[in-house]
Parts: C-alpha cells; sequence; structure tokens
C-alpha cells in the first residue's frame, strides 16, 4: 500500500492559506484601492475573477451575431473553453471531496472545495487542489489581461519551421503566424513544437538567432 503523506503544521497551515486565498480571487468580490491623478485614493469593488469570466462570455454571446449577419467580435472561444473546463474539474472535485451533488453555482463549488481541504492534512490531497485553484485563478488573468507579445520573424533552432496556421480564438479561423513569440512571463516560445525558452535563456537563444538581445520585460509595455 502507498503511504499517505502527511504534512507538517506549518505546511499545512500554509497550504489552507493558499486555497482560501485562491478560492476567494475566485468566488469572492474584492475591494481595490485606485491612485487618482491627485494622488488620493478611492475604494473600488471588484467582481471576483469567475463573475468577470462570466461576464467577458455574456459580453461576447451578445455581440456574436445580429439579424444583419455575424458580428465582428465573436465571443472569444478561450474564455469559453476555460469555463467549460472549470465547470467540470469543479464538479469533479466536489463529488471527490464531499461525494454529494456539486453545487449548481460555480462561486458555491469553488467555496465546497475549499471547505472541504480545510478539513484534510495529506500533501496528496492538499497539493493538488491548491495546483487547480491557483491554475484556474492564472488561467482567468491570462484571459481577461493577457502579457503581450512579440513575435520573432527567426525560424525555430529546434524545428527550423518559422510560421505556423493557428486558429485566431476571436473568429476561429486559421490564420499564418509567426512561430516564435516572446512575453514577460514565459518566455519565448515556439507554436509548432511547442519548445520553450525561460526568460532567463533569452539572450542566449538571441545570439543563437543571430539578433538584437531579447528583453521580456519590453513586453509589459508594447506588443507587436
Amino acid at each position: 500500500m502507498t503511504a499517505h503523506r502527511v504534512a507538517d503544521a506549518r505546511t499545512t497551515r500554509a497550504l489552507h492559506d493558499d486555497i482560501r486565498d485562491a478560492a476567494a480571487e475566485l468566488a469572492d468580490p474584492a475591494r481595490r484601492l485606485l491612485l487618482r491623478d491627485d494622488g488620493s485614493t478611492t475604494a473600488h469593488r471588484a467582481a471576483p475573477l469567475l463573475d468577470q469570466l462570466a461576464a467577458a462570455r455574456q459580453h461576447g454571446a451578445t455581440r456574436s451575431g445580429t439579424r444583419r449577419g455575424p458580428a465582428t467580435a465573436p465571443v472569444a472561444l478561450e474564455v469559453v473553453d476555460l469555463l467549460a473546463r472549470i465547470e467540470v474539474e469543479s464538479s469533479a472535485w466536489c463529488r471527490y471531496l464531499t461525494e454529494q451533488v456539486p453545487p449548481a453555482d460555480l462561486r458555491q463549488r469553488v467555496h465546497t472545495i475549499a471547505r472541504a481541504a480545510g478539513a484534510l492534512t495529506e500533501l496528496d490531497d492538499l497539493v493538488p487542489i491548491h495546483r487547480f485553484l491557483s491554475d484556474w485563478v492564472r488561467s482567468i488573468l491570462a484571459v481577461l489581461d493577457p502579457p503581450r507579445r512579440l513575435h520573432l520573424a527567426a525560424a525555430c533552432p529546434v524545428c527550423e519551421v518559422r510560421t505556423v496556421y493557428r486558429t485566431d480564438p476571436t473568429t476561429g479561423e486559421a490564420v499564418l503566424q509567426p512561430a516564435l513569440w516572446v512575453d514577460g512571463t514565459t518566455g519565448c516560445t515556439c507554436l509548432s513544437c511547442g519548445h520553450q525558452w525561460p526568460t532567463t535563456h533569452l539572450e542566449h537563444l538571441a545570439a543563437v538567432l543571430g539578433c538584437e538581445p531579447l528583453d521580456a520585460s519590453a513586453t509589459h509595455q508594447s506588443g507587436h
């Protein structure tokens, strides 16, 4: 039999806190302080990430078509796909943790998962729950506020592919794109073979490609 790994008290508390924090980001409204031009601050109530994602889907759905024909900005496929994935995964976690029918409301499911996790002490249970919740947070933020990216007009040094056809998430149509893309989060990724160079390796990649040193921080200000 496989031995269950029980975390020490400090690790358990940290995982419980991280799980609660991730669940709160997903399902609870947040109070944000906005800085005004005059230096003063004002409180702003931000919707939960799941509500923001649902609103993005609804916003796209209301513009996806009219009597005159398709709209110019249909609902983004990433939003629909991500919501569907979270629906399936959250339902599975609720069933696994409670052995009951999951709540219909997605936010309630997240709270159900977090409450159930609060009673667990084994790493084999807590770590996957934390990983899933954190991944939902990251994925939603990436869809709602994606990092700006730069493309490289060079062939991938691994697969030697320069351009690829990819599905445009806003139209569903295949479009020709450069294979190499850089952003400040993941570094450089080849859309053809999937090879990745982390941000710490961008200078070496630039030398291999024979181009100017790649500054990933530039993707935070401007994209191409």
